[in-house]
């Protein structure tokens, strides 16, 4: 089985959104400031998004773990 870019980058999103929320509603509760978390989610998060995808791309390269 090989997942498409398109399927790999929907899982990254969606995975992203779920931890979009986790890291705000995290920095909202030590910092009371909604600015501050904005900011440190939206940057912390689009690095993120970006490193994942990259995992998954290259583990598509990696035969390990893989059933046919």
């Amino acid at each position: 089985m090989k997942e498409t870019r398109t399927r790999s980058l929907v899982k990254s999103l969606i995975w992203r959104a779920i931890a979009l929320s986790v890291t705000y509603a995290t920095v909202w509760a030590f910092t009371g400031s909604v600015e501050t978390s904005i900011m440190i989610t939206l940057v912390a998060n689009t690095a993120k998004t970006i490193l994942y995808y990259a995992l998954e791309r290259g583990f598509q390269r990696i035969k390990w773990g893989v059933v046919e």
